[in-house]
């Protein structure tokens, strides 16, 4: 069964790419699959998981930012 689990507030510094993150280590650690989708325009999640910005499995919706959606099965922390 699937679950979603929506990370989001309109303002910043609230802690939500650490949030994203942490969780989607403890995840992995306990044998859970995880997608980590990142829509910030700062792409700080697909930084903390090596995803590169011109990876083939990038969105353009948004028109305005680059989505990256990164999966955190081989993610390693820094």
């Amino acid at each position: 069964m699937a679950e979603t689990i929506a990370v989001l507030s309109l303002k910043g510094g609230t802690g939500k790419t650490t949030t994203v993150r942490t969780l989607a280590d403890v995840f992995r650690r306990i044998g859970l699959d995880v997608l980590a989708i990142d829509l910030d325009p700062q792409g700080n999640l697909s930084d903390y998981f090596d995803v590169a910005p011109d990876a083939d499995f990038a969105l353009a919706w948004p028109p305005s930012t680059s989505a990256i959606v990164g999966a955190a099965s081989g993610a390693t922390s820094k």
